[in-house]
């Protein structure tokens, strides 16, 4: 066997591994036994050289997931039989991502695609964002409403097992280049998965206001999703679908973000640009100097009005006022209180001057 049909095995037996946690935490103890002779005898057919090593990285790997699968069944097991009846309100709420339907296929699916974006450096981060949103989608949270904002562990946990799979699976580091990138790069795409999220839910609410579905496929999609949303739709029967979901999770204090990052950006710039050309006007019309407005304009302070600028300028030049009074009065020496006390009223009486020179507008 070279080392292209080694590596293709490897690829086959490691897919195989990865399935095993679901079934083991799902309690398919004969599925699990029977897929783990398949690994292992899959394995040992392994040959050529450099084969030794593969297969006792192999059977470590599947060694370390079914031994942490199990550790993680022992403890959901024993924190449900811990329980006391009668104890616990019942819903629907999810506890346990992995007995929700498609769930552990999804978990499969965003575990291969983290592999495949990590590995080739592909900034495809809205694609697993998408896969982990689609879990939320089917994930409830206490009020059995779609816990599309993550607010409940079940969907933390789910993320987490897409995550966690892939570097478990792992062989150790310096053993596979390939392995390597993969770890060296997942810190990063989790926090661009993170980013991305944002659009992505964005997006899907948006979605649900399809009226013209492209094909048959959309319009089942949507007829499928629409109703995990009814509870809404109900609640407000004169708004949109998107408009209805986000009244009724605001309302419940569950908020989704609203904008896109590219929509929130722009929004930003026009922002900034407005607020330069006020603080300009205002420059120009003599109600902000121009150091004030480059302060402003550079300290990344909130917008404020022209007469809302000249109250802080007020306020900055009492304090500074009152500072050099309290200063001057604290003079032991008469003569030079004196002096002191005069230099101020001197600057008040040139401020009068100013004030008087100053034109008017018609």
């Amino acid at each position: 066997m070279d080392k292209a049909a080694q590596e293709k095995a490897a690829v086959e037996i490691r897919s195989s591994i990865e399935r095993l946690p679901s079934l083991i935490l799902e309690g398919k103890e004969e599925a699990a036994k029977e897929l783990t002779d398949t690994i292992t005898k899959e394995t040992n057919k392994i040959t050529g050289t450099g084969a030794a090593a593969l297969k006792a990285t192999l059977r470590a790997e599947k060694e370390g997931t079914v031994k942490n699968a199990e550790l993680d069944k022992a403890k959901a097991d024993k924190a449900k039989a811990g329980k006391p009846k009668g104890t616990d309100v019942v819903t629907r709420e999810t506890k346990d991502p992995m007995k929700v339907k498609g769930i552990p296929e999804l978990i499969v699916q965003g575990r291969e695609l983290v592999k495949e974006v990590a590995a080739n450096e592909f900034n495809g981060a809205l694609k697993i964002a998408e896969t982990i949103f689609k879990m939320r989608t089917s994930i409830l949270d206490e009020m059995e409403d779609p816990d599309l904002g993550a607010r409940r562990q079940a969907s933390r946990d789910a993320a987490a097992l897409v995550w966690n799979g892939v570097l478990e699976a792992l062989p150790p580091e310096g053993e596979d280049e390939n392995a390597d990138v993969i770890r060296a790069s997942i810190g990063q795409l989790k926090k661009q998965q993170r980013n991305a999220i944002v659009d992505v839910s964005v997006l899907y609410v948006r979605w649900l206001d399809t009226e013209t579905p492209k094909d048959d496929a959309e319009a089942d999609s949507l007829t499928v999703e629409r109703a995990k949303y009814k509870k809404m739709f109900e609640a407000y029967p004169d708004l949109k679908p998107s408009d209805a979901i986000h009244a009724y999770y605001d309302k419940h204090e569950k908020p989704l973000p609203k904008k896109t990052r590219a929509e929130t950006a722009k929004e930003n710039r026009e922002r900034k640009a407005l607020q330069a050309a006020r603080i300009e006007e205002a420059v120009k019309a003599g109600d902000l100097s121009e150091e004030e407005a480059e302060a402003t304009l550079n300290g990344g302070e909130a917008e404020k009005t022209p007469k809302e600028m000249r109250a802080a300028y007020a306020k900055r030049v009492m304090t500074g006022f009152k500072s050099q009074l309290k200063a001057a009065r604290a003079i032991e020496d008469t003569k030079a209180q004196d002096d002191a006390l005069a230099d101020l009223e001197e600057l008040l009486s040139d401020l009068r001057k100013e004030m008087k020179k100053a034109p008017k507008s018609n």
